[in-house]
């Protein structure tokens, strides 16, 4: 494998990536106000249609979905190590980056992972996709830099619970905003001065969730391409509140803006309830998906919250990549601002994903071929099939593999819709109702 460069303003850490981790990223200091944000970033090539921002939770580093407890407190520059392989932000930013997929994910077992399985998949048409994005996983100042540290100690000295974490959270949004405004300007280097800079969707797990809405909100819905929250915090203090970084104002700020929250439905640090709240405040588009047995760190039911998200990503990635060219969307909506959407980015949707489902491609045995499992079949199975059942008012199944259409356009009674198929995915994952399809 190669050393990546890139050639930006920032304090470059070049680190030789091995092959065998699959990753083009490269460790890098991005240049703020008040230090340097640490961040791998891969390169989207020299026109990236989007730029994709993955924040951690509140230990920063690897506090990653995907990621167990035993690994979670590791520092960044392990994210290309065996550690790091369970990372579902790096396998996303990789295939984001570089516009080709990969079979076997990297956190499968060692003989799947061989040079033989190991291969990457293109488009249909045999070519990596045209449309990549500048990706960068990146981590906070403050679990960095020993000078920040010190500064966040001082500052929240005598301060109550809730100041301390609005303070906190202040200084998160400041370093994604710093990294955003840096790769937007550095993407642009060297092409048309008049072209916009790409847009930024931010990607934020647990605390770094909270930072995504407030960061989305302070760059304006203008510049922000979609922001996904991946077991996410819903902060409602009135600290944040004073410093208008609330989650529910800042989700009532991007209207236009596609919106995903993932949780896992037996999520006990932090309830799926919250990702519910989010989502019943935001206006469409908007989409969110319960992951069946899936706990907080998502690392039991990895192939399982990444297939939404990547069918997201990509959604709003070729969205992103349409419009920059100016072509109308072949299927989508336009929703102003030159702003061009494709499914699942368009209307509500609801989502019960089974733990179970793989997302792979056929895996050989003994006995044969297994036949694929597609997440994207079973879908448009489950879509009319789950809505079917709401509408009639029966049981509802909260093991569809299938995103359901609750938008307005329904009508009279989509709220109650997607209420039901959220209250069903939620009690299901604490053991009390809900009947298996």
């Amino acid at each position: 494998a190669e050393d990546v460069f890139i050639p930006c303003g920032a304090t470059m850490v070049v680190m030789h990536t091995p092959s065998s981790a699959g990753s083009t990223g490269t460790l890098v200091q991005v240049p703020s106000s008040g230090g340097h944000v640490p961040a791998v970033v891969y390169p989207g090539g020299p026109d990236p249609a989007c730029i994709y921002i993955f924040l951690p939770g509140v230990r920063g580093n690897l506090d990653v979905p995907g990621i167990g407890d035993a690994s979670c407190e590791l520092d960044l520059d392990r994210w290309a190590s065996p550690s790091g392989r369970g990372s579902i932000f790096a396998r996303l930013a990789a295939e984001l980056a570089s516009g080709e997929d990969m079979t076997v994910a990297p956190w499968a077992p060692r003989d799947r992972r061989s040079a033989l399985h190991a291969k990457t998949t293109t488009s249909t048409a045999g070519q990596p996709r045209r449309f990549r994005a500048l990706c960068a996983l990146m981590s906070w100042r403050a679990s960095e830099d020993e000078i920040a540290r010190a500064i966040a100690c001082e500052i929240t000295q005598g301060d109550d619970d809730d100041s301390v974490g609005a303070r906190r959270l202040a200084l998160a949004v400041e370093d994604a905003c710093a990294v955003a405004t840096h790769l937007r300007r550095t993407s642009t280097r060297g092409h048309d001065a008049g072209k916009r800079p790409p847009r930024v969707a931010f990607v934020g797990f647990g605390f770094g969730a909270a930072v995504a809405w407030a960061a989305a909100s302070k760059l304006g819905a203008d510049a922000v391409a979609a922001v996904v929250s991946v077991s996410g915090a819903h902060v409602e203090t009135s600290a944040a509140r004073t410093l208008k970084l609330d989650t529910p104002g800042c989700i009532t700020t991007l209207d236009q803006v596609p919106k995903l929250w993932v949780h896992g439905a037996s999520d006990t640090t932090l309830s799926p309830t919250a990702s519910r709240a989010g989502f019943e405040i935001a206006r469409e588009p908007k989409c969110v998906a319960f992951v069946m047995n899936g706990d907080h760190r998502l690392d039991i039911a990895r192939e399982a919250s990444y297939e939404p998200m990547k069918t997201f990503m990509v959604s709003t990635l070729t969205s992103e990549y349409l419009s920059s060219v100016g072509c109308d969307a072949p299927y989508g909506v336009e929703l102003g601002n030159a702003r061009r959407t494709a499914t699942p980015c368009i209307g509500a949707r609801v989502l019960a994903m089974p733990a179970a489902m793989r997302g792979d491609t056929n895996v050989s045995s003994s006995a044969g071929t297994k036949p694929k499992r597609s997440f994207h079949r079973a879908a448009h199975t489950y879509d009319a099939r789950l809505m079917f059942e709401v509408l009639k008012g029966g049981d509802v199944p909260v093991l569809g593999a299938g995103w359901v259409d609750v938008s307005r356009a329904l009508g009279a009674g989509h709220a109650e819709a997607a209420r039901l198929l959220m209250d069903a995915a939620i009690d299901a994952g604490r053991g009390t109702r809900g009947r298996v399809v």
